[in-house]
């Protein structure tokens, strides 16, 4: 069985919003593997408190490393230390063999006519099943639980009836139930949770690869180059493997072909 850990970055709001983009990240563990990887995060952690007084069981997430938050800013750690300390936790992600990821990014500077979150969140749950189909597995789903009551009332919808539009004629032409995916989700918080900081730290490398600064558009490219990342995901729409693009190969996303536009 697969568990598939979910953070988003960015906020799906489409008016007086502070971001142009929302993206969630899914994280892929298998079952077996899931107390190797455990242990390999809190040896990681362990290093991280010999080197730098991290403490072990402290949250680390995406942004306090970009704007000096929590222990970064107790303990004076340094721009370019908190950066070299999220490549590492990053190349633990790709160098460990323990995980699997996978990227939804809306982009909401164009018109919508769904709820980003929705659109998003719908989008991730059908790659997971692809995902699973394609591994002939089961999987269960762990969201940070400020999004507990949504996912389970559209996982449970999903299950039932999902229409699903063509790829290349845009007619809704299968109804692509996921059923893959067991029971309700079950929520995490991520101040508990090694696996949804990942994931939330997964997020926010890419969006700050969409929107750079301050060298931390370097962080993404660490997933890239690596196998890390659930190429099936974007098979379809084309694109950089493991990131779903709405709308298509949108600007300031990995996916289009336009470069560094902001």
């Amino acid at each position: 069985m697969y568990l598939l850990y979910v953070d988003e970055s960015g906020d799906p709001g489409l008016i007086n919003s502070p971001t142009t983009h929302f993206i969630l990240n899914g994280l892929i563990v298998h079952s077996n593997a899931w107390f190797d990887a455990l242990d390999g995060i809190i040896k990681l952690r362990k290093e991280l408190k010999k080197e730098h007084g991290i403490r072990v069981r402290t949250e680390l997430k995406g942004k306090y490393f970009y704007k000096n938050k929590g222990e970064f800013y107790e303990k004076k750690i340094k721009p370019e230390v908190r950066l070299e300390i999220y490549k590492k936790i990053l190349n633990f992600e790709v160098t460990s063999g323990y995980f699997k990821t996978l990227f939804v990014c809306v982009n909401k500077s164009y018109p919508h006519t769904r709820d980003p979150k929705e659109l998003a969140w719908q989008s991730l749950l059908e790659r997971f099943q692809r995902f699973l189909q394609s591994a002939g597995e089961r999987g269960m789903v762990f969201p940070d639980d400020g999004y507990i009551k949504f996912v389970t009332q559209l996982q449970r919808k999903m299950r039932r009836y999902n229409p699903v539009k063509s790829n290349f004629t845009g007619e809704f032409y299968t109804d692509y139930r996921i059923l893959n995916i067991l029971e309700d989700p079950s929520a995490r918080n991520s101040v508990s949770s090694y696996f949804i900081q990942l994931s939330d730290m997964n997020a926010y490398a890419l969006h700050k690869y969409i929107t750079p600064a301050r060298g931390y558009d370097t962080l993404y490219p660490i997933l890239d180059s690596s196998n890390v990342l659930v190429a099936e995901v974007s098979k379809l729409k084309g694109g950089k493997k493991g990131i779903v693009c709405w709308p298509g190969q949108c600007e300031g996303c990995p996916n289009s072909t336009i470069k560094n536009p902001f």
